[in-house]
């Protein structure tokens, strides 16, 4: 298509954005209505990860694609809700699971690259994997239940 069947994006309001002591980026709202209560929008940087984007949310924390400047190299980093600072089980448990995750490799299971902390918040660096969930390939139109079955195994 020829950009006469381009359609223009519609306009944005600017925003004016902040960052707070934590390396979130908060933004104060439409540069025409800076009354409006701050709302928290995401970090910037993961320890040495820049943020890209939001990926997705779920239960445990929130998956954001990043850049790893040392590297050169796009990752995924997962970025666990905030914890109990005295939750030293808890904190022992994810660095637990992120060795085991670190020491397999197949081609089913992402390479996991780095566990560090943040701001009291633990995150996990790993392969970026560009493509759809389970969830997503699963709903659509056509999949038998042998299919998903195979892919569930697969997957486990």
């Amino acid at each position: 298509m020829g950009e006469a069947g381009k359609e223009a994006a519609p306009a944005q309001p600017e925003l004016a954005v902040t960052q707070d002591q934590a390396g979130f980026a908060t933004t104060l709202g439409a540069t025409e209505n800076r009354g409006s209560a701050p709302v928290t929008v995401g970090p910037h940087r993961i320890g040495r990860f820049v943020v890209l984007r939001e990926l997705g949310r779920g239960g445990m924390g929130v998956v954001y694609a990043a850049y790893d400047e040392e590297l050169g190299r796009k990752v995924a980093v997962k970025l666990l809700r905030k914890s109990d600072p005295s939750d030293q089980q808890g904190r022992a448990r994810i660095q637990r699971e992120a060795q085991a995750m670190a020491r397999v490799a197949h081609p089913n299971v992402v390479s996991v690259y780095e566990v560090g902390e943040v701001s009291d918040r633990i995150f996990i660096a790993m392969e970026f994997i560009d493509g759809q969930t389970l969830a997503q390939w699963q709903r659509q139109p056509g999949r038998t239940w042998q299919e998903v079955l195979a892919m569930y195994l697969q997957a486990g």
